[in-house]
């Protein structure tokens, strides 16, 4: 599947060399990863949320083609400079799979990294779109708290974090994005926010508050 947000790498041309090494053409990009980004300083919840929005713009397409990233982290999201502007950009689908892509996603099986992977992901239960959810909710409270949600010693002690451990509760708990954000990381996954698009939707939604607080009225005049 050709996937042509903005927010998502362009993929130009694909195919293996003539002795039967696999290439991949893709866009050029400057700038620096997310994770880079976060150890030169803390972001901004304005920052943070509009990075967000992005991430869920073009998860939202691909999910709408049928496609799921299923390794989400801060590595795998770019932020281009593009003149003045900040580009984000989604990388590395080339694991990624779809509603009949079972290799990766049959129970039992594991693929992910630990910090970012949903408590469905983390028992080896069949994946679905709500599993990037979850990842970008992992992102996004990372961006805003300066600590991903969960983080142990060893690869597994996080993992059971992620299915048996209450969220920590973010330090501006009773803000508009704290409630969003922590939608997005509820165990349950039919209980989560259910497509990328409403999490755009609710992000945005975030972003007006955050403007009509800093211009000193309410979110709703």
């Amino acid at each position: 599947t050709q996937l042509r947000h903005p927010s998502t790498i362009r993929v130009f041309e694909h195919g293996e060399t003539d002795d039967g090494r696999p290439y991949m053409v893709m866009e050029l990009l400057t700038g620096e990863s997310l994770a880079d980004r976060m150890e030169r300083g803390s972001i901004s919840e304005m920052e943070a949320l509009q990075v967000a929005r992005q991430v869920a713009e073009s998860l939202s397409e691909a999910h709408e083609h049928g496609v799921f990233h299923r390794d989400l982290k801060p590595d795998n999201i770019f932020i281009e400079t593009v003149g003045v502007s900040k580009v984000v950009k989604v990388l590395d689908f080339g694991i990624a799979g779809g509603v009949d892509a079972t290799r990766l996603t049959q129970a039992g099986e594991v693929f992910g990294t630990p910090q970012y992977m949903s408590p469905e992901q983390c028992n080896g239960l069949p994946l679905d779109h709500r599993t990037d959810i979850y990842s970008l909710g992992c992102i996004l409270y990372e961006m805003i708290e300066g600590r991903p949600p969960f983080s142990a010693e060893t690869p597994m002690a996080t993992m059971l974090k992620h299915v048996r451990s209450k969220v920590p509760a973010p330090r501006r708990a009773g803000t508009e994005t704290a409630r969003v954000m922590l939608m997005s990381l509820r165990k349950d996954r039919s209980k989560r926010i259910q497509t990328a698009g409403r999490f755009a939707e609710l992000i945005g939604h975030c972003i007006g508050a955050l403007r009509a607080l800093k211009e000193g009225r309410g979110p709703d005049s």
